[in-house]
Formats: C-alpha cells, sequence, structure tokens
C-alpha cells in the first residue's frame, strides 16, 4: 500500500526547474519466475526491465511501466515515446540508434561504421565522449536506486510491480535532491 502511494506521488510530481538535457537508460532486476519471456540472453537470467529518464542533475522525470527483460530498449523507447517532454534533448547510448526522434529530441553516440565517422573520425570521437561525460549521470542514478534492498539482488514480489516499486523509490531520491 505505502509503495503505491509512493508511486503515485512521483507521477504526480512535476519537475520545475528549468533543463538543459535529460538522460535516458534501462536498468534491470532479476526476477523470480520461470516465464520465457522474462529470460534476457543478454543478462542470462531473468529479469524485469523499465527506463528511467532523468536531468542533468540526476532527478528522475520519468519511470516507464514493467517490461520483460527479453525487451529490447529501443522498443521501450518508442512505445514510452510521448512520455518526453516537448522539446527536450535527450542523450542516450547506441541501443537506441533508429528510434523516434533520433536527431532532434534524440541524440545518441555516431558508430564507426557511420558515414559521418568515416569523414571526420576525430570530430566525432570528440563528440561521442562528450556526450559519454554527460550521460554517466544516470550511470550514477541507477547505482544510488538500486542499493534499495527490495531491488538490489532479486525482486522478491511479482515482476509486474517492478515499475511501480522503482517509481516509489524514484519519488524518495528526488525528494532528497
Amino acid at each position: 500500500m505505502m509503495i503505491e502511494a509512493l508511486a503515485e506521488k512521483f507521477s504526480q510530481s512535476a519537475v520545475t526547474v528549468p533543463i538543459k538535457y535529460l538522460i535516458v537508460d534501462s536498468t534491470s532486476t532479476r526476477v523470480r519466475t520461470t516465464a520465457e519471456g522474462w529470460y534476457s540472453g543478454y543478462k542470462k537470467q531473468r529479469v524485469a526491465k523499465v527506463q528511467v529518464i532523468c536531468d542533468e542533475a540526476g532527478k528522475v522525470h520519468h519511470v516507464s511501466r514493467t517490461y520483460q527483460g527479453s525487451v529490447h530498449d529501443l522498443t521501450i523507447w518508442n512505445s514510452e515515446f510521448d512520455a518526453v517532454p516537448k522539446g527536450a534533448t535527450v542523450l542516450a547510448d547506441k541501443a537506441y540508434a533508429g528510434g523516434k526522434g533520433e536527431g532532434t529530441v534524440l541524440q545518441r553516440p555516431i558508430r564507426r561504421n557511420e558515414q559521418k565517422w568515416k569523414d571526420d573520425p576525430v570530430s566525432v570521437q570528440m563528440a561521442n565522449a562528450a556526450l559519454s561525460k554527460h550521460r554517466i549521470m544516470i550511470e550514477h542514478l541507477f547505482a544510488k536506486l538500486k542499493v534499495w534492498r527490495i531491488i538490489h539482488h532479486y525482486y522478491p514480489m511479482n515482476p509486474e510491480t517492478y515499475a511501480t516499486t522503482f517509481k516509489a523509490i524514484a519519488y524518495l531520491h528526488n525528494m532528497e535532491k
């Protein structure tokens, strides 16, 4: 009951500070289930995933619904694209290549096999390095949020409720900011 109340408060809370850019990434936690859809070949285990959007200060703006471990980050981005604030610039990693809003809303690193890299590899490497320096904030955020015992190793409850729990933890994190 308490978790649902905190998750609802997170959904209702609006961030009022001016935002330069947002950062998006997905995180996963192991779940106790035998269903096949939860198996992630990348993680070699059954996991529940959520996608998180935060700002440059580490404040969480959006947490997606729960997805099975077999769902790719790009699929989550495309289905949750409407949650992105209008006019925002979102920094992502290479997994988001070809996603909705790429080049306008979504900015990602340039891969080595792309023409931009081949034309000017030095400036692209510098741009990719600058992007990585900004994106590290979401990795630090995941480290802070995943120390909570309920999602640290195994998520003990129904995997479908993982996003609700993650939203509650994100709300408590935002209260600290």
